[in-house]
């Protein structure tokens, strides 16, 4: 018989938080069992977003909106 080659241990990328804006960048994942694996996933590779990534004057509308609220 023939020898198949070793299989693969695939790591998956930690899912992320509750909040989290997810953006498709195209292609596949990689995974993550070391820092140059070659091997990709079959899942959608993402860029993530987290809610302290909003631009600043965003921020600075909402603490205002706070600051001046009428009791």
């Amino acid at each position: 018989y023939k020898t198949l080659p070793s299989q693969h241990n695939y790591v998956y990328p930690n899912p992320p938080r509750a909040g989290t804006i997810m953006i498709p960048i195209g292609g596949l994942a990689r995974c993550r069992c070391s820092k140059n694996c070659p091997e990709f996933l079959m899942e959608p590779a993402y860029e993530y977003m987290e809610r302290f990534n909003e631009p600043r004057q965003t921020l600075w509308e909402k603490t205002k909106q706070k600051r001046f609220k009428k009791n």
